[in-house]
């Protein structure tokens, strides 16, 4: 991500994911709950979204840095399981 470098740590994204789990958690009840959009679950906890073409502040940089961070993190966490498990590759989707 572009803007992740600016940012500094301090916003938490543990109500939606959980990177360090092995392999990491995505909290999808938590992020679309009722059937409704995502961005009504992420207001409260990260504030309202930039309307495009203003100008970016501290938060969103702030923003930016801790996806970049948590997706950093699910990704080692998957290897770090994969290695456990000794699995040779990775399905994007669950098993049925």
């Amino acid at each position: 991500m572009g803007l992740a470098p600016y940012g500094a740590p301090g916003i938490k994204l543990d109500a939606f994911i959980e990177p360090e789990a092995a392999p990491y958690r995505v909290n999808h009840k938590r992020l679309f709950g009722n059937g409704k959009r995502f961005i009504f679950r992420m207001t409260p906890l990260l504030g309202p979204a930039r309307v495009r073409e203003s100008e970016i502040d501290e938060r969103h940089k702030n923003i930016a840095y801790a996806v970049q961070d948590a997706c950093e993190l699910a990704v080692l966490s998957i290897r770090v399981w994969r290695l456990k498990k000794r699995v040779a590759g990775i399905c994007a989707w669950p098993a049925a």
